[in-house]
């Protein structure tokens, strides 16, 4: 008896032994299959996410193509006719505010409040919305005081591209340019 158990012990240990020595030239065949495929799967990784990244522009609707018009000569977005229009409408040489810095201006607030539509959010916890993120009270006081100076003859909406350049163009030029977060910080002068 006292045999059988050594021979078992010795049988058990050198399993073990064949076990261990198995994994360990798994472990390096493995590691070898993966350093000759490290090129190929980087390679095919980053095909994965340069596709990923095209399926999500293709598919996002903030990327489609807007409404082109001829202005001045050029093709240009619906929104540039209306800052052209309203940069021109309200511009205020005297106070530094001529067609082009003012075209700027709104251009450079649309962008940064929401990026032309790429992020048609609400900010300020759902209360600032449209491409300029004007708060409803704040519109609706800027408007009636336009239809009060003769103009503009409708209240309009905060959401309609052309009220909300109109009004921001009139604010900029009216002493309200400091609303706007980015005319603050600098980022749109």
């Amino acid at each position: 008896m006292k045999n059988f158990k050594q021979n078992l012990a010795l049988s058990l240990t050198t399993l073990i032994m064949f076990l261990l020595t198995l994994t360990a030239y798994l472990i390096k065949q493995i590691s070898k299959l993966v350093w000759k495929l490290r090129t190929p799967l980087y390679k095919l990784a980053i095909f994965i996410l340069v596709i990923n990244s095209l399926m999500g522009v293709l598919t996002n609707p903030a990327y489609a193509p807007k409404p082109a018009i001829a202005m001045d000569g050029l093709t240009s977005s619906v929104q540039d006719k209306y800052i052209f229009t309203y940069a021109t409408k309200f511009q205020r040489p005297d106070l530094g505010k001529t067609v082009s810095l003012l075209r700027y201006q709104l251009a450079c607030l649309a962008h940064k409040e929401n990026g032309f539509h790429a992020n048609d959010n609400c900010g300020d916890s759902g209360q600032a919305c449209g491409m300029y993120q004007f708060h409803q009270p704040t519109y609706v006081a800027f408007r009636k005081i336009m239809i009060a100076q003769g103009l503009t003859d409708h209240i309009g909406s905060r959401l309609n591209d052309q009220d909300a350049v109109e009004t921001t163009a009139w604010a900029i030029t009216h002493g309200h340019e400091s609303d706007w977060g980015p005319m603050n910080l600098g980022m749109c002068q």
